[in-house]
């Protein structure tokens, strides 16, 4: 049974709620690509999948306008898996059960991929339509977008032949974004040496976990906790003074994605297990007083655990690692001083898995300036490097530079005017829009952003704002009907 079926316009929404039905987190979208190719079959629309994996679309202009510069939409398919701690939701078998809250729709216990579903859904009833006037179309739904870009990356150049390139995958509505973030994972490796374990040790399992997350770019400004941040602050006060000995240490799931839980193992002397439990108790009542207004559901868990593992990691080991996961910066160190309320460069501490002698660790830096990302980095680098770690720069992407005399754009801010009698605000983003890899593809697009409004993406909170998408499809019709003059 459609849960959207009474909100409008309802041929996005229906789109849409076709896309959640089906899984798509990032490596897993070919059955949403093969839907979509079967709904583009069907209406003749011609179609074909780029070098990349990326579904590309093409359709004549509509009559009279065949000289019109050719404009290009663009969005991607996949989204990020989060859940809550109660959810059993699968995300490689489950569709996403969609809600209507409140002037909202959003997914029980799950991230919604609005983030950039809604953009996709868009695409396809143009792409379907008979009835919006345009010039020559062209579309790229990409892959991979949240994991790491790879389809815009590796986007394959000369098949485009449009001029514009309108990217539909901005979250609030009313603004026209110009510009975006670069960004650069790290991957970091320790191994360690293990140590007995001594007779009279009882062991623990700390798990801190209903932290609101979200996403590493747009949220890294808004104070929110991140989980491996709290509990390497408490090992750091409590591992000499209680003689606490680290097992394990796990957290986070996504580079793009504020870590919200995490999960160490101790041991401990049998006499001390009165006052770690205290200590506890103690760093609880902290944490959640500081992180009342952005994390309200944060919970801290310890759980006495009954099969003791034959080795943990040394003393030395434990407090070089410790040490470089708190001066590991997880936050926005520079806002904008040209973009109010904007990020300029940040890090986001993101994931930390223990496994067979290994601790990897992965951050993602971004920002608006390239000299202070590569600074960034390098700092970062070496930090873990002095810990001993082995680190490795993984996937990076490019920016996105705003370019004040873009024609669209002005086109788009007349247009915004005239339709509801306000001004666009123009902004630029600190997170990866794809514009950035695009362009170095395709150096002579003409390019904005814009989409409807959409809060806590890469969270299990995310929703999207009803009414925001109603204004978001009706400005787009109308744009492509300005730019095919």
């Amino acid at each position: 049974m459609s849960v959207l079926s009474a909100l409008e316009p309802q041929s996005i929404w229906s789109t849409f709620e076709e896309i959640s039905a089906i899984p798509r987190p990032s490596g897993q979208e070919e059955d949403s690509l093969q839907m979509l190719e079967k709904r583009l079959d069907k209406c003749g629309v011609k179609h074909w999948r780029d070098c990349a994996g990326n579904l590309m679309m093409q359709k004549p202009a509509s009559t009279g306008c065949e000289d019109a510069p050719g404009v290009i939409l663009q969005s991607h398919i996949d989204m990020v898996p989060q859940k809550t701690d109660e959810s059993n939701h699968d995300f490689t078998t489950d569709g996403l059960k969609l809600m209507i809250e409140d002037g909202w729709v959003t997914a029980d216990g799950t991230t919604l991929g609005a983030d950039n579903g809604i953009g996709v859904a868009a695409i396809m009833v143009v792409m379907e339509s008979t009835d919006i006037q345009h010039g020559p179309l062209e579309a790229v739904v990409t892959i991979d977008e949240e994991r790491g870009l790879t389809g815009a990356q590796n986007l394959e150049r000369g098949v485009l032949k449009g001029d514009i390139l309108l990217n539909l995958d901005s979250e609030d509505e009313g603004e026209i974004f110009i510009g975006c973030a670069g960004g650069a994972d790290l991957d970091i490796s320790f191994s360690y040496k293990t140590g007995e374990i001594p007779p009279g040790l009882m062991l623990y399992k700390l798990s801190l976990s209903g932290l609101s997350g979200g996403h590493s770019g747009l949220a890294i400004h808004a104070g929110r906790g991140n989980a491996i941040h709290i509990l390497s602050r408490f090992l750091s006060k409590q591992m000499v003074r209680l003689k606490l000995g680290l097992v394990s240490f796990d957290g986070g799931t996504l580079s793009n994605a504020i870590a919200r839980n995490a999960t160490i193992v101790v041991g401990l002397p049998k006499r001390f297990g009165d006052e770690f439990t205290d200590a506890v108790d103690n760093f609880r009542e902290e944490i959640s007083a500081q992180y009342l207004p952005t994390d309200p559901g944060l919970t801290l868990e310890a759980e006495r655990q009954d099969h003791l593992p034959l080795r943990m990691m040394t003393q030395d080991f434990s407090k070089r690692l410790l040490t470089a996961l708190r001066s590991c910066p997880s936050q926005a160190m520079r806002m904008s001083p040209t973009a109010s309320g904007v990020s300029e460069t940040s890090n986001n501490l993101a994931i930390i898995k223990t496994e067979k002698g290994m601790v990897h660790i992965t951050c993602m830096t971004r920002s608006l300036i390239d000299a202070a990302q590569e600074d960034c980095v390098n700092s970062i680098v070496d930090l873990f490097t002095m810990a001993g770690a082995e680190v490795r720069k993984g996937t990076s992407f490019s920016g996105w530079t705003p370019n004040p005399d873009s024609q669209v754009l002005q086109a788009a801010r007349t247009l915004y005017k005239d339709l509801y009698k306000t001004d666009a605000k123009l902004n630029v983003i600190h997170a990866g829009l794809e514009c950035g890899l695009i362009g170095e593809a395709y150096p002579n697009l003409d390019m904005i952003s814009f989409g409807p409004t959409i809060r806590r993406a890469h969270s299990p909170d995310e929703c999207v704002e009803i009414e925001s998408v109603a204004l978001f499809w009706d400005y787009l019709i109308q744009m492509l009907k300005k730019l095919s003059h």
